[in-house]
């Protein structure tokens, strides 16, 4: 399965963030909310204990945040967009709000982004902060070449040695 990347930009500030994103496709959620209304925004402590989480904390914020009193948007808040820092990946889930006192149901979509890099502006600027853990689809790929070409050496020493041996 191919990876799917996805640019996320700033205009104002320049920031180019580089993700690569996993899907959940496969879950089926009922629920519903209703169009044009306005989703709070959750998120995990973990987005204020690193710059770089609280750079995409703000980012997102711009991105999924809707503004009060927006002409297309309705006055009231019926799901919550969760975001959580779990294994160096961001975590995105909806939620349903079912009652007054905060009965909660999952609606989907959900999907994790996980950070690869981030620049300092538009494509081809800085890098001002790369994920240390990511490791691109191609060099697993390249590795695991690596390893299955050692194996199938190994095998074909072996193979001669007993050949050998047994004469």
């Amino acid at each position: 399965m191919e990876p799917t990347y996805i640019f996320i930009h700033n205009l104002y500030n320049c920031i180019l963030n580089l993700f690569v994103v996993y899907t959940m496709g496969e879950l089926k959620m009922t629920g519903n909310c209703l169009r044009g209304s306005r989703p709070l925004l959750s998120f995990d402590e973990n987005f204020t204990t690193h710059a770089h989480y609280s750079l995409l904390k703000e980012l997102l914020t711009q991105i999924f945040g809707v503004p009060n009193h927006h002409p297309k948007s309705q006055p009231f808040f019926d799901h919550v967009y969760t975001f959580t820092v779990l294994d160096n990946r961001i975590w995105f889930r909806n939620f349903q709000i079912l009652t007054e006192d905060g009965a909660l149901t999952e609606i989907g979509p959900r999907f994790v982004l996980n950070p690869v890099k981030i620049f300092s502006g538009s494509f081809g600027s800085d890098t001002l902060w790369e994920n240390p853990n990511y490791i691109s689809p191609a060099k697993v790929i390249e590795q695991f070449y690596f390893i299955f070409d050692k194996c199938i050496m190994i095998c074909f020493l072996h193979y001669l040695y007993n050949i050998s041996y047994n004469l």
